[in-house]
């Protein structure tokens, strides 16, 4: 993989471990991105929502913002 590629996954998986470890080399980064964030057997599949309430207390109105 190229710098640029790293880059993107190192955004995405912000740079923890336990996200990082799912990367499978041969694979594109925006493959492994899909796999990994967006297929119905993907570590982060369910991320969004848990991420959202983790860090706000009212998460609903910043959850429509990005659904919109």
């Amino acid at each position: 993989m190229d710098r640029y590629s790293i880059l993107e996954l190192y955004m995405v998986m912000g740079g923890i471990p336990h996200y990082l470890k799912e990367i499978k080399g041969g694979k594109s980064a925006t493959l492994n991105i899909d796999e990994i964030c967006f297929s119905k057997d993907g570590l982060l599949i369910d991320e969004f929502p848990n991420l959202y309430e983790a860090l706000f207390s009212k998460p609903d109105r910043h959850i429509d913002f990005i659904n919109t």
